[in-house]
């Protein structure tokens, strides 16, 4: 049996591509690197953006991961029209090789919490309108859009609503990785101020494992309806960055004093945002297994071991 990832070089792409090949899976892979980042991916170096053909990759893949694109803030504020090419485009040229064949299909598209945007109450639910406010949130809703308009009778598209991730392996321009490289890189006798944004926003925080798991789950489902099925991840639990700090702080035995940095805070963004997954836990029995400090310890001795030596 086979999986397609798009994007497989990349921070879900990698840890959902090994997930499936320590099960035995055959699992393809396209990216804009030279070499695959994962051993024993089959892999094509391809730009989807560039209306490369395949066809012949799409046709060997029973489900295939979209997570090709940029997905970080300052990447895409400060890349917009790239960043509605990699995405749109790159999602239009894989859906248009996805539909080319008569025998069912699966695609899950890794979309964002940040659709929603304005809201009425909380938590967000599937049945919120999507009125986002921020760069991110617009791309993906765009994206989104493409993808229903694709909608026929045949195909399943799964649209997962992801809230925010973390983990060994994230970029820098994340939350929780750049507090930790801003520890390593300004600890002085267990002392380390560190600059950040808005501290007193509450968000929603899943480790990448939990979403791995919720990936393979979709891949073995036998009940998914054809057509677009939009479900929220998250752990449904808002915490802020205070609360994370405090977490790290007492993890790591060290005092941790936050500098708020102007030029850091995010005025697009509203400041409490976490999800309702009820729809997907019915759906899957899926639930998020890892705690925020569990994670956050499991981050620190798979990235930042020297922290606690």
């Amino acid at each position: 049996m086979s999986i397609l990832i798009t994007g497989v070089n990349g921070f879900f792409g990698k840890k959902l591509a090994n997930y499936f090949l320590s099960k035995n899976y055959v699992v393809y892979g396209i990216g804009r690197n030279k070499e695959s980042k994962v051993i024993n991916v089959r892999y094509w170096q391809i730009d989807l953006s560039a209306n490369e053909n395949i066809d012949h990759i799409v046709k060997e893949c029973q489900t295939i991961y979209h997570f090709a694109g940029l997905t970080s803030h300052n990447e895409i504020v400060n890349n917009t029209q790239k960043a509605r090419k990699v995405n749109i485009n790159g999602t239009r040229i894989l859906l248009n090789s996805f539909k080319k064949f008569k025998e069912s299909k699966t695609l899950v598209y890794a979309s964002s919490g940040k659709v929603y945007g304005h809201y009425k109450s909380l938590p967000l639910s599937e049945d919120h309108d999507t009125r986002p406010l921020n760069s991110l949130g617009k791309l993906k809703r765009d994206t989104e859009k493409y993808i229903e308009a694709k909608l026929n009778d045949k195909d399943r598209f799964v649209i997962l609503r992801i809230f925010n991730v973390y983990g060994p392996g994230q970029k820098d321009n994340f939350l929780i990785p750049t507090i930790f490289h801003q520890i390593k890189n300004n600890l002085k006798q267990n002392k380390c101020t560190i600059d950040l944004g808005n501290i007193d926003h509450k968000r929603d925080y899943i480790f990448i494992d939990d979403l791995v798991n919720l990936f393979f789950k979709m891949h073995k489902l036998k009940n998914l309806k054809t057509g677009v099925n939009i479900y929220n991840v998250g752990s449904g639990i808002p915490i802020d960055v205070n609360n994370i700090l405090k977490k790290i702080a007492y993890i790591l035995n060290i005092n941790i004093k936050a500098n708020i940095n102007p030029k850091k805070l995010r005025h697009d963004e509203h400041d409490v945002e976490y999800s309702d997954i009820e729809k997907i836990s019915k759906l899957t029995g899926w639930k998020p297994k890892v705690n925020l400090e569990s994670g956050l310890k499991n981050y620190i001795s798979s990235e930042f071991n020297e922290l606690i030596n």
